[in-house]
């Protein structure tokens, strides 16, 4: 009677660990992007703010800032690019985040790197001369995420199981 006790407990404890843990990997992605969507329309809204008052050359004391700016022109040329050459790259008016920024002040947009296994989160405002200042940022995906967290998982399910 005893192991058959042990056994429920053990079934139920395990079940439970499961839909947890299955619950926080379909929450988590979720919030953390909604949190970074909220920061970068702050970030972008400085960078803005810096480039209205301080010009162009802001951008030269950002070429090595860790997140991605880019300068995109009225007619979509890319007038500046922190992480990549502005000659190489097309016309940028037709990208979703460039495209709604430029019809309600602010876009965002979620582009997927399977290669990567990374979705890269833009955020985009127009600026009052009728360029539009991109940031871009990098979130891993729900996969990378349970990779780095297998070891903790595995020594929390060995616990319980002690």
């Amino acid at each position: 009677m005893t192991k058959k006790i042990f056994q429920s407990i053990l079934l139920v404890s395990g079940i439970m660990l499961a839909a947890s843990f299955l619950w926080l990997f379909l929450v988590l992605p979720g919030y953390f992007e909604k949190q970074i969507h909220g920061e970068m329309r702050h970030e972008v809204d400085y960078l803005a703010l810096a480039v209205e008052n301080g010009g162009e050359d802001i951008f030269s004391r950002l070429a090595d800032a860790e997140a991605r700016f880019t300068l995109i022109g009225p007619d979509g040329t890319v007038l500046f690019d922190n992480m990549a050459d502005e000659e190489q790259m097309e016309n940028h008016n037709d990208r979703e985040e460039v495209l709604q920024a430029r019809e309600e002040g602010y876009g965002q947009s979620v582009r997927y790197s399977d290669t990567l296994a990374m979705k890269t989160i833009y955020t985009a405002k127009l600026l009052p001369d009728g360029s539009v200042l991109r940031l871009a940022n990098t979130q891993h995906t729900v996969a990378v995420l349970i990779a780095g967290l297998a070891y903790p998982i595995i020594i929390a399910v060995l616990v319980l199981l002690a």
